[in-house]
């Protein structure tokens, strides 16, 4: 966290700022703290990744609160950072609003059914985010099945990530029966689910005549 403090430092000045990449950091809750202070009236900031770090619930909220007033914000990655499903459903209404927000990266926070009913419910009016990334989070079928009813309303998202989840293939069917009714859609990642040639079935079925690939 002390190196967080003294790059903060550096960018209390810094007007123009528009990526910043700080993955693999070992950053921390105070280190989140520091950035954020820093960040707080840099509206030009467009991209932001604290992938891969443990800032936590406490962090994602300074983060959050931080950037509130950026509406130029496009890239938002938080994957890997212990963060709970409540925080992660403050983070959706929060950034809800933001017109230019397109990529929003929740991997790896090993939460539950729980992220996947919240991401369906804050995405679902979504008018710009165009990738969701909600891999390695545990979603069962029945988080499959929020999702699944967000798809067939949503007409902006483009990429829907899901890898290495808990998804069988009666989830696999509830995403096959939206990507039948979307035509928005045209990548679907299940990696390292357990779909099982039924879920398959339900999934290429649904993709005819359609540009969705599942991978």
């Amino acid at each position: 966290d002390e190196g967080a403090q003294f790059l903060a430092e550096a960018l209390v000045n810094n007007t123009v700022l528009r990526l910043l990449v700080l993955g693999g950091n070992h950053i921390e809750t105070k280190g989140a703290q520091y950035l954020a202070d820093s960040l707080r009236n840099k509206m030009k900031l467009t991209t932001l990744d604290l992938r891969d770090n443990k800032i936590g619930d406490q962090g994602a909220l300074y983060v959050a609160d931080a950037l509130r007033d950026n509406m130029v914000l496009r890239v938002l990655n938080l994957s890997s950072n212990k963060i709970s499903t409540t925080t992660a459903n403050h983070l959706y209404e929060c950034f809800q609003n933001k017109n230019k927000l397109g990529q929003f990266d929740l991997t790896g926070n090993e939460e539950c059914d729980a992220v996947a009913m919240n991401a369906s419910f804050q995405i679902r009016n979504s008018k710009s985010v165009h990738k969701l990334k909600l891999n390695q989070n545990r979603i069962t079928n029945i988080g499959a099945a929020y999702i699944g009813d967000m798809l067939k309303e949503n007409k902006v998202l483009k990429e829907l990530h899901l890898d290495s989840n808990s998804i069988t293939g009666q989830g696999a069917k509830h995403l096959a029966d939206a990507l039948s009714k979307t035509k928005t859609l045209t990548t679907l990642k299940l990696r390292g689910n357990e779909i099982g040639p039924s879920g398959t079935k339900y999934l290429i079925d649904a993709q005819q005549n359609r540009t969705v690939s599942p991978c």
